[in-house]
C-alpha cells in the first residue's frame, strides 16, 4: 500500500513534464511539486475539518415542527423529553397513534432511549442550535407541541433564539420561542461525536487507542512523509 501511495507524486510529476512544466522548477521559495502537495494536503485537511465540525443534511431526516421549550431545564446531561407520539414522528417510527400513552412512551424508550442522535433546532429558517442527544418519551402527560431539554441546550437556545427576553435566565425558565426540530441517530462514521463522546471513559479510551496506533505506526508515516516531500525524477 505504501508502494503503492509512493508511487503517485513520479506519476504527477511526469503528467506535468508533458505539459513542459518540471516539478523541481523553482517557484519563489518553493518548487513546482511542493506546491502540488501543498494545494492538495490544503483541500484534504479542509475536507476533514469540515466533516469532522458539521452535520450535512439534516434538514432531509425527520422533524416536527413549530415546538416550544417553556419550561426549565432537566437534571440529566444530554437529555431531551417528548410526547411519545411527537417522538415517534422526530424518529420517523410508525404504528405507535394505536398505542396507549404509557405503552408507546415505554416502546420508544427501550427502541431509543439510550441512542445518540443529532438534533438541530430552527427557529424562522434559521438554525439556532445544533447539539447531540438522547431522547426520552414522557411517561406522564407532555404536550404534543412542547420539549424538554438539558442545561446546556437551553442555554444556547435562550442565547440564539430570537427573542432577547429570556437571555441571562435561570435553568429553571423555559425558552421564549417556537422551534422546528430535525433529528437523525448518530451513525459509525460520525467522527466528531466518537472524538467528543459525552461517556468520558469511551473518549479517553479512543484518544489512548489513537495515541497507540500513532506510536506504532509513526516509522512507516514518517517514512512515507519524507517519501512525499521528496521531488521525484521525470
Amino acid at each position: 500500500m505504501l508502494k503503492l501511495i509512493g508511487q503517485g507524486p513520479e506519476s504527477v510529476c511526469r503528467a506535468a513534464s508533458n505539459l513542459g512544466i518540471h516539478c523541481d522548477q523553482p517557484i519563489l521559495v518553493v518548487n513546482v511539486w511542493n506546491l502540488i502537495l501543498s494545494i492538495l494536503l490544503g483541500i484534504i485537511a479542509f475536507l476533514i475539518v469540515r466533516f469532522v465540525l458539521s452535520y450535512k443534511g439534516l434538514e432531509n431526516h425527520n422533524k416536527v415542527f413549530e415546538m416550544e421549550v417553556p419550561a426549565g431545564a432537566l437534571s440529566d446531561k444530554r437529555r431531551m423529553r417528548l410526547n411519545p407520539y411527537t417522538m415517534a414522528k422526530l424518529v420517523g417510527e410508525k404504528g405507535y397513534d394505536q398505542l396507549g400513552y404509557r405503552e408507546a412512551g415505554t416502546k420508544l424508550n427501550e427502541a431509543h432511549g439510550e441512542s445518540y442522535f443529532v438534533v438541530q433546532f430552527q427557529e424562522g429558517g434559521n438554525n439556532i442550535c445544533r447539539t447531540e442527544v438522547r431522547l426520552k418519551a414522557a411517561w406522564f402527560h407532555q404536550d404534543p407541541n412542547e420539549v424538554r431539554v438539558d442545561a446546556e441546550t437551553l442555554t444556547k437556545l435562550k442565547i440564539g433564539s430570537a427573542s432577547k427576553s429570556d437571555d441571562g435566565t435561570s435553568d429553571r425558565v423555559g425558552v421564549d420561542g417556537q422551534f422546528d426540530i430535525f433529528a437523525r441517530e448518530v451513525r459509525w462514521w460520525d467522527v466528531r461525536h466518537w472524538l467528543f463522546h459525552p461517556n468520558r471513559e469511551i473518549r479517553y479510551a479512543l484518544y489512548v487507542a489513537l495515541f497507540a496506533a500513532t506510536l506504532e505506526y509513526s516509522s512507516p508515516i514518517l517514512e512515507l512523509v519524507a517519501q512525499m516531500l521528496k521531488v521525484p525524477s521525470t
